[in-house]
């Protein structure tokens, strides 16, 4: 290794400028042997050597396993069909696969089309399937059908024109009260649909949840979703860190249910207060005494007490701006069908 180090260090300074080095020729040798006397040096040049070992067996998986994959499926082009869908332009990709616009030729609907990169996806593409095909719900992303393309499972899915709810509120920072009782009403809708169905989520967060240009919130994402029964305790940690329930943080029992409220308290204060959640003097957090108890009762360290979903469509914030106009900067161009398709949950809890 000394010899090594010491011919590494001569062909350097052969090929730099004496003036550069800064070092004479016949110093070079006993200054490598004063350097390697140091177990500091020892362990840099060690350190450099794995480090380079391991960039050389990474380069060797890419030609082995990594870049086959990704030609195979480069295979699919624009104009490519899958099923009774025409392939337009690749809109997405993730640690699961990538997601295509397409074009349904009988209908000429627009759809999106989920590719798992893996074979291994395809057990995991099957359950959200099957939980996709079980909800029916304006507030959740539909599945039209599902294609089998050389083993790889393949989900036809609603195609909506919009962004993630993390990438809107990045624009504005955090939302008014009046703004996040919209979105907020149509989630809890949606979640009241699936625990109905004995269907938990599990991973509620804003990337999971499409803001459409329409104004209309739609869940997306069913890859950890499961189904449940009432009263089922659970183990298997689920979802993401910054939204996770404390008692599933602590690795302890938990209910689905409970863990889907928790997160969706989360949101509702994200919506209110901004991502970061750091108050400063010019910029305080307000809102409604009604809308402080609903958060309090979501965002509850007892899951026993935690508020249930039936609970929460019964809470008075969500009757709190029925009659209010929706807010022109945020929501402007709403039709009044709209509004009214929006608060239908609403206008049945009030009967």
């Amino acid at each position: 290794m000394q010899e090594f180090f010491g011919s590494v260090w001569t062909n350097i300074s052969n090929v730099l400028p004496t003036s550069f080095l800064e070092i004479p020729s016949e110093v070079i040798p006993f200054l490598n042997e004063r350097i390697w006397e140091h177990d500091f040096m020892k362990a840099v040049c060690i350190t450099g050597i794995l480090m380079l070992s391991l960039a050389f067996i990474w380069k060797i998986l890419q030609i082995l396993v990594v870049i086959p994959i990704r030609l195979r499926w480069n295979i699919i082009q624009p104009g490519q069909s899958i099923g009774d869908c025409v392939i337009l332009e690749k809109i997405g990709e993730g640690s699961f696969g990538m997601v295509y616009k397409a074009r349904n030729s009988v209908s000429g609907v627009k759809v999106a089309l989920k590719f798992g990169e893996h074979k291994e996806a395809r057990t995991e593409f099957h359950q959200e399937a099957v939980i996709m095909n079980s909800l029916c719900h304006p507030n959740i992303l539909k599945m039209y059908d599902s294609y089998d393309v050389k083993g790889h499972l393949i989900l036809g899915l609603e195609f909506v024109e919009g962004d993630t709810l993390g990438k809107y509120l990045c624009q504005y920072q955090k939302l008014s009260e009046r703004h996040a009782w919209h979105i907020m009403v149509q989630m809890f809708s949606a979640i009241e649909h699936m625990h109905d169905q004995n269907i938990a989520h599990l991973d509620l967060k804003l990337e999971n949840v499409l803001y459409c240009h329409q104004h209309q919130v739609k869940l997306i994402d069913f890859g950890l979703s499961r189904f449940f029964n009432p009263g089922q305790k659970l183990h298997e940690i689920s979802g993401t860190y910054n939204y996770l329930a404390p008692e599933m943080l602590r690795l302890g029992e938990y209910e689905a249910p409970q863990v889907d409220i928790w997160s969706l308290g989360i949101i509702q204060r994200k919506l209110l207060m901004g991502i970061k959640q750091i108050p400063d003097n010019t910029n305080s957090f307000s809102f409604s005494a009604a809308c402080e108890s609903l958060l309090n009762g979501m965002i509850c360290i007892d899951p026993v007490s935690r508020l249930t979903i039936k609970e929460i469509m019964r809470h008075p914030w969500l009757k709190q701006f029925l009659s209010t106009p929706v807010e022109h900067q945020h929501l402007e161009g709403t039709s009044v069908l709209f509004f009214i398709f929006m608060h239908l949950p609403l206008f049945y809890i009030s009967i």
